[in-house]
């Protein structure tokens, strides 16, 4: 089973948060919410509203529609989702000479499997 939409928000808005080196309360303060609301979201226990998802969006630098990768995939779960977040992450800071080097580690490990 898949995880649901508010957990692949959540997910996505916590390695998001934890890439730019934010707290929850400084994320909250950033995008005029609660820290209990960055909390709830990323618990999913609440959704955020369209304009909620938009401030998330500009503050952390994350295209909307990111928010809601991993939903649409039913084997997904949500350790899975957070690393690939992770990852995702720590992909942006590499440059292209790096990625080149990260798709060749990526690679090896596929081969490696079969």
């Amino acid at each position: 089973m898949g995880i649901d939409l508010k957990q692949a928000i959540g997910v996505r808005v916590k390695a998001a948060r934890n890439a730019h080196d934010l707290s929850q309360s400084e994320l909250a303060e950033r995008i005029d919410r609660t820290k209990e609301t960055i909390s709830n979201i990323e618990r999913a226990l609440s959704a955020p509203n369209i304009e909620t998802l938009e401030r998330l969006s500009g503050v952390l630098d994350v295209p909307m529609v990111e928010f809601f990768e991993g939903y649409d995939r039913p084997n997904t779960n949500k350790k899975r989702l957070e690393l690939e977040m992770d990852i995702r992450e720590l992909l942006k800071q590499l440059s292209v000479s790096e990625l080149k080097i990260a798709k060749k580690q990526i690679s090896a490990l596929l081969s490696t499997t079969d």
